[in-house]
């Protein structure tokens, strides 16, 4: 079984291999042989953060108006505010929670769509008592605003209209006739029996819209063309979403161009502008439709933004879009396209991925934000992924661009076979930059971290933070010694209780596999290539997978029981240290063994994971922008930032540290749930320093060396072969590929 579509690649690469870099329409540039990938700017946008932690929901935009709500916490109330993308004034011009308040709880205002020359604010209303779902007896009220948004009239909506129906802008929309198309439920707290509802100006009803079959909701749209569509999702299809055009008269949808198709299509869209009829984004962009056609408006990457939901055209040819910056509240920035000018004058840097990681993806935007004239261009080789290919594709795309000589200035090679493209002088090393800058002082940080991810005494990949990989033991049966080796582990497993393992599972393959996928840094030296397979202590591990019930004890409710010995945990903030003293251990004694130690390796167990690490093409002619970008992330104001993950500036790490003893309220999750844990101890913190201060070992994952694991170990679940065959058998196939890497 896979644990993960990334395929371990064997490159075979020659020295001098040219770097790529692009930039513009027009202004690709080739300056070296070999410089073909095109990375452009021609969908790229530049942006200005309008509205900080204020816009809840962004409604829509006439003319240079932004229209949105958000709470006002002083107020306790809910109020539309208008931004003018122009003037860059802002100001409140409804609120209804006041406003209604005589006449029922306005518990949400539903939508705010265009109709015919302004706008109609409906608002959901609840004269009775509210179930917890906000969906019980809703009554509706319509107030018309001009363009101007000076309210022309208030409309009583008759009863039946949507009853039972809190609304939201992606289920209610108008065409230019002023009809009213409302998606809702009969069982709308269950989300049981669909139903598209279509309505005349006056909100009289005409009947009942029939979904094809094979398809669900999605949302409706306001087309600029004056009619009204439906995106509606292909049930049997994750990544296809279908457009139709509604008509309220005929009560009916007709299906109009091929299915958009895309990973992480957003069945989310909105009125459009210009020659489009209505504007929908997926991961990597806005897109326009028109007429059956898409076309990429703005690249999300090209413009720094990721997985952009909400947006809206703002002056014709200007995009409002919220974010949800990791961290922070939310944002609204306003895009801008980019002219000529600017793409001409940038210089760009290539970073080439197999995934995106959100850190790195947010490291990449804050760098380009803050320096003009520089730019680092992802190009993100999952766009090449999808069903037909098995999500190969884009493995198989990067494989080709290597071979044909086209390789980025920045590469994140974690799903790569990285010794094999470091030990052939591919990767420049993060030392010698260190050395060479007077104003990086490499003592500041956690130098241990560094040393985990060398390689021949190179420093080749880097990251910005770590998660510690650990597992920890009631010190009774394990004593006090951090760490342990393999032939200890094992030693120790025949002393134990009758009854206790070592490791705790839901199922045997899933045991299996995550050993498998933890542990390879265990019997794998990867600063010299070789593996410990062949051993007593490894075939006795096979021995213990073959022998394990399909079915056994897990969680920590297991070791407190003396079920299982080992609980497995990932560290990646202080309080967690202290979480697993207080949830998992409260009344014992608790020793950090990790994960075994390869013989002649120092160190306590513990394992660095971080989310990303990255390297720098030796060839690359921007190695000095490029250590720009890595110091930006390095900097202790970058470092302080970090979330989910700890960081590797001491002062950084030591302020997390003390932070986990001053909050009362510290939720952490345990697979019974949400537990606040309270604070950590100055103690715990300076146990888990020391700990973090003597890990010696970095997560090493190789699908090669996992699927030979795998496929042996089924030999052996099969009786067709013994442990010890089968250890023999993974040493030769293993120490065979790992030859051929170095």
């Amino acid at each position: 079984m896979r644990r993960t579509k990334h395929i371990a690649l064997a490159l075979s690469l020659i020295m001098g291999i040219s770097t790529f870099s692009a930039c513009g329409m027009g202004g690709l540039q080739k300056e070296y042989e070999g410089a073909t990938l095109e990375l452009d700017l021609s969908n790229s946008y530049r942006s200005a953060l309008i509205l900080e932690g204020k816009a809840d929901n962004i409604f829509t935009a006439s003319g240079d108006c932004l229209l949105y709500n958000y709470y006002d916490n002083s107020k306790r109330d809910l109020e539309i505010g208008l931004y003018n993308a122009k003037t860059q004034e802002k100001q409140i011009f409804a609120t209804p929670f006041y406003k209604n308040r005589e006449s029922g709880r306005a518990i949400s205002i539903g939508t705010v769509t265009p109709y015919e020359d302004g706008y109609a604010i409906i608002y959901n209303k609840h004269s009775t008592g509210v179930n917890s779902s906000g969906d019980t007896a809703v009554e509706h009220t319509a107030e018309l605003y001009d363009s101007s948004l000076n309210l022309t009239d208030t409309v009583s909506i008759p009863e039946g209209f949507a009853q039972n129906t809190s609304l939201w802008k992606e289920k209610i929309c108008t065409d230019a006739a002023g009809n009213w198309y409302v998606f809702s439920y009969e069982s709308p707290d269950q989300g049981l029996n669909p139903k598209l509802e279509a309505y005349n100006k006056d909100f009289q009803r005409y009947g009942t819209i029939s979904i094809p079959n094979g398809f669900r909701f999605g949302s409706l749209i306001s087309g600029g063309d004056g009619n009204a569509y439906a995106l509606l999702w292909k049930e049997d299809m994750a990544d296809w979403v279908q457009a139709v055009r509604l008509s309220a008269e005929e009560k009916s949808c007709e299906e109009i161009g091929s299915p958009l198709k895309g990973s992480s299509i957003n069945s989310y869209g909105v009125t459009g502008t210009g020659e489009y009829d209505f504007y929908y984004s997926d991961q990597y962009g806005l897109r326009g439709w028109n007429d059956g056609e898409c076309t990429e408006i703005v690249s999300w990457i090209n413009s720094d933004f990721a997985d952009v939901y909400e947006f809206c055209p703002v002056m014709g040819d200007q995009f409002a879009v919220k974010v949800y910056p990791m961290g922070r509240a939310p944002e609204t920035w306003l895009l801008q396209k980019r002219t000529q000018e600017e793409i001409d004058n940038t210089q760009c840097i290539s970073l080439a991925v197999l995934y995106l990681p959100a850190n790195l993806r947010e490291a990449v935007m804050n760098f380009n934000r803050t320096n003009e004239g520089k730019r680092i261009m992802i190009h993100d080789y999952a766009v090449y992924n999808n069903a037909e290919n098995e999500y190969e594709g884009g493995m198989m795309q990067f494989k080709q661009d290597m071979l044909d000589g086209i390789v980025a200035d920045i590469i994140c090679a974690d799903s790569l076979q990285f010794d094999s493209l470091a030990n052939k002088g591919m990767f420049a090393d993060w030392y010698q930059f260190m050395k060479n800058d007077e104003d990086f002082n490499k003592a500041d940080y956690l130098e241990n971290y560094f040393e985990a991810y060398e390689t021949n005494g190179r420093l080749q990949r880097l990251g910005a933070s770590f998660t510690i990989n650990t597992a920890a033991a009631k010190s009774q049966y394990v004593g006090t010694e951090q760490g342990i080796s393999a032939s200890e582990l094992m030693a120790l497993r025949d002393t134990l209780p009758e009854g206790m393992m070592l490791y705790g599972l839901f199922n045997k393959s899933f045991m299996i596999e995550n050993y498998f996928y933890n542990t390879q840094s265990c019997f794998v030296n990867r600063k010299t290539g070789s593996c410990a397979f062949d051993t007593p202590e490894f075939a006795a591990i096979l021995q213990m997978f073959k022998d394990y019930p399909e079915m056994g004890a897990a969680g920590f409710r297991a070791v407190q029981n003396d079920e299982i010995l080992l609980y497995e945990y990932g560290l990646n903030q202080p309080i967690a240290y202290h979480a697993l003293k207080s949830v998992v251990f409260p009344e014992d004694d608790m020793t950090l063994v990790g994960y075994p130690v390869p013989d002649g390796m120092e160190g306590n167990g513990g394992v660095f994971y971080t989310d990303y690490t990255i390297s720098v093409n030796s060839q690359s002619k921007y190695q000095d922008i490029v250590w720009g970008f890595v110091k930006h992330m390095l900097s202790e104001e970058y470092q302080k930032k970090l979330t989910n993950a700890m960081p590797i500036h001491k002062a950084a790490l030591e302020e997390d540290l003390l932070a986990a003893t001053k909050q009362s309220y510290q939720p952490m999750f345990f697979e019974t749930g949400e537990v606040d844990v309270g604070a950590a101890t100055e103690a715990e913190m300076e146990e888990l320093y020391a700990y973090i201060q003597n890990i010696r070992t970095c997560w090493y994952y190789d699908e090669t060396v996992y699927n030979i694991l795998m496929e042996e170990m089924g030999m052996v679940l099969a009786g067709d072969q013994t442990p010890e065959e089968a250890a023999k058998m993974i040493q030769s196939r293993a120490s065979i590929y790992l030859s051929e890497q170095s």
